[in-house]
């Protein structure tokens, strides 16, 4: 198994877009925006995975300093705690079928339900989504992570 065709797999489609499963919430909904002040202004603000993230450079005219802010959908500790129980669940099954990104997207999807389900815990569609977005983004992260990784090559 290629960690190359893994990180592909992750990073070639829209995983919010897939399977007919797009959110009907808005940005301000999943990921309510982050101001510093009332003293700093929005310069620029760039998508990264709409609704759910976006950057974000704010301006304080006062004293001339510029802010850059990552604006990720906000959690309570129950949906930490809940996103921590699901990954280490999903990571066997992702690992399963490294190259099938619409495998990968129903996986995540089904577990964060029958987790749900198994623990009694009642998430809102806002709170689904949300523990979505810090999943996939998660394992994201861990291949990126892993493949650059000093001394690391591929065979």
């Amino acid at each position: 198994m290629s960690s190359i065709n893994i990180f592909k797999g992750f990073v070639k489609k829209n995983p919010y877009k897939l399977k007919g499963r797009s959110t009907s919430y808005s940005k301000d909904e999943i990921s309510p925006l982050f101001t510093p002040g009332e003293e700093w202004e929005i310069k620029e603000e760039q998508d990264i995975q709409p609704p759910y993230s976006s950057n974000v450079i704010f301006f304080n005219n006062k004293t001339g300093e510029y802010l850059y802010y990552v604006n990720e959908p906000i959690l309570s500790d129950a949906l930490r705690n809940f996103i921590k129980s699901v990954k280490e669940k999903i990571i066997e099954d992702i690992n399963s079928n490294p190259n099938d990104e619409d495998r990968k997207i129903e996986i995540i999807r089904k577990e964060i339900d029958d987790f749900a389900i198994k623990e009694e815990i009642n998430l809102s569609g806002i709170e689904r989504e949300r523990v979505f977005y810090y999943v996939y983004r998660d394992f994201q992260w861990l291949i990126v992570h892993f493949l650059m990784v000093p001394g690391f090559r591929q065979h």
